[in-house]
């Protein structure tokens, strides 16, 4: 099965050369290519251009390129009345299958990596060889103290309005910090004029090196809940020597999302930095920070390397155009050429929305089997059967493409992000194996019932 099975991959490496799709796809890539060089004039824009819109772009242009081979490649030979895979001996419908995917799969992926180079050598001209960053994780310890905090400020603050000491037991006690961890997630809490929070994040999976940055991010919100600015000072430490790293006087200019840039130059060797703000706005005054729990403050520190985040993007973008590969085949195998290809594109875009709208309305009890009079409303077997089906689609689709949808690799390239390798881990074995191999079933049973002469 094997020894058929490259046979099979051989001759559809071969055909993908001879034909004008694999130079067409790389013409038209290079072309792209050459078209972006030297646009836009601030490096966020350039960054975009050259990180995330060309890439993007690529992967469109190989993705219709990939489904229309996939179609072809069956189909003529169905229509042709010739079995390319059995001129010898007879082959596994499996065999064909798995060779006309791998074949063309492997011919996508050398083009695609010549592309992905071009882009690489591209995107290291036009925005430097600064390496990627990745989110800091916040320290357990941090969360604590954090609910402490608010904890004691709750006291204070009842205290003050109840004109004495406000205490609580135990049980109360719990209970409380238990409803402010289920809180701390999404609400903004205020902090005193003259009071600080700190803030403790690890970077002991960060290998740091001299005359880099890592990048702050601040949100605030005034006590309306609008953005707001904030009056105060900005300090962060190097914990494990207890020492000054950078410091920022902030004022009410300081408004909404706020960055900052902190040279590593004394954070080499560190494990954990300490972030700390100290509040100096008055509440009275309508102008207090509202400080939030893990999302009003971000910090991210250079990892990997500019290669290894390209290359990861380069294996989930692959693997999104293996399943268009696979689906072409499977496609090809049950129709004319005419007919496949219109019918992969409907699915395609059937199944692009469908990966959007996976949480739909249909979950709501109130907008579905309920009249506005109380009464029960009767639903229509056929329109049950229609909205279960839609419903149990588009979940498989999201469920199936959420390592894709959510780790947004082009996106991250261009905000020089570091992309997940557990994501991309995630994403492959669903796109070169689970994927692929139901759609081989399928192609393997319908192949089964052509005849060839």
């Amino acid at each position: 099965m094997i020894l058929s099975i490259l046979a099979t991959t051989k001759l559809a490496i071969k055909q993908c050369f001879k034909t004008c799709y694999a130079w067409l796809l790389l013409a038209l890539s290079i072309f792209c290519i050459a078209g972006a060089i030297g646009r836009g004039s601030e490096l966020a824009m350039v960054r975009q251009i050259s990180l995330c819109w060309l890439p993007l772009a690529i992967v469109v242009i190989f993705g219709v390129g990939i489904l229309w081979m996939g179609c072809s490649s069956i189909a003529n030979d169905i229509e042709e009345k010739r079995f390319i895979g059995t001129a010898v001996a007879p082959v596994k419908k499996s065999s064909v299958w798995i060779g006309r995917w791998l074949g063309l799969v492997l011919s996508t992926a050398l083009l695609l990596a010549i592309v992905f180079f071009m882009i690489g050598i591209n995107g290291k001209l036009a925005v430097g060889s600064e390496r990627p960053h990745d989110k800091l994780e916040l320290l357990p310890e941090s969360r604590e103290q954090t609910i402490n905090e608010i904890y004691e400020q709750m006291l204070i603050d009842a205290s003050r309005d109840a004109g004495g000491e406000f205490v609580q037991n135990k049980d109360q006690k719990l209970e409380t910090m238990k409803e402010l961890k289920r809180q701390l997630s999404w609400q903004y809490f205020p902090l005193a004029a003259g009071a600080a929070r700190t803030w403790d994040f690890s970077l002991e999976s960060f290998s740091l090196k001299p005359q880099e940055k890592i990048y702050l991010k601040l949100a605030f919100l005034s006590m309306s809940g609008t953005t707001g600015g904030a009056d105060g000072m900005l300090k962060i430490y190097n914990k494990n020597k207890n020492e000054l790293v950078a410091e920022f006087e902030m004022s009410s200019d300081a408004r909404g999302n706020v960055y900052y840039e902190i040279s590593t130059d004394k954070l080499v060797g560190a494990s954990t930095v300490r972030v700390v703000f100290e509040n100096a706005s008055e509440q009275a005054e309508g102008s207090s920070v509202l400080i939030g729990y893990e999302e009003s403050l971000e910090v991210f520190a250079p990892i990997g390397g500019f290669w290894q985040n390209l290359f990861y993007a380069y294996l989930m973008c692959l693997g999104l155009l293996s399943i268009m590969a696979a689906m072409g085949i499977s496609f090809g195998m049950q129709y004319s050429f005419p007919v496949a290809i219109f019918s992969a594109f409907v699915v395609m875009l059937m199944l692009v929305i469908a990966s959007g709208n996976a949480i739909n309305e249909y979950d709501s009890e109130s907008s579905c089997g309920h009249k506005h009079n109380g009464e029960e409303e009767k639903t229509a077997l056929f329109s049950e059967v229609v909205r279960k089906s839609a419903q149990g689609v588009s979940s498989a689709v999201h469920y199936t493409t959420s390592a894709f949808i959510d780790e947004e690799p082009l996106s991250k390239l261009g905000s020089n992000r570091t992309i997940s390798g557990s994501k991309v881990f995630e994403w492959s074995v669903i796109s070169f194996i689970i994927i692929p191999f139901f759609l081989c079933i399928i192609g393997s049973v319908v192949l089964s019932k052509k005849e060839y002469k």
